[in-house]
């Protein structure tokens, strides 16, 4: 599994750096589906290669527990659709242009 640096916790740019390999946190454009927990982190993909979430707290446990489960499943061998489908099962899930929640 990834490591998470302790020291990546303090920015949302640095929260890309935390999963390495596996799927890309971006580009945030073209055809896309998220869903926006309470909290407001939003978990984002585009079915192929990008999967990720954000959040302008990145202290949110919404948000780490995100990042945590994106990393388990790409570790897993999971697409980027199926891990997304998992973790936002309980989330209402919008589809458009990922430069809509850029």
């Amino acid at each position: 599994m990834a490591e998470i640096r302790e020291d990546m916790l303090n920015s949302q740019a640095d929260a890309y750096e935390w999963v390495e390999g596996g799927f890309q946190a971006g580009p945030l454009e073209g055809p896309g589906r998220w869903a926006k927990t309470p909290d407001g982190t939003t978990i984002y993909t585009n079915d192929d290669d990008v999967l990720f979430a954000k959040s302008s707290n990145t202290d949110s446990v919404t948000f780490l527990q995100a990042i945590l489960a994106i990393s388990k499943l790409s570790d897993a061998g999971n697409s980027a659709t199926t891990a997304f489908n998992m973790i936002t099962r309980s989330y209402k899930v919008t589809e458009g242009d990922l430069s809509e929640i850029a």
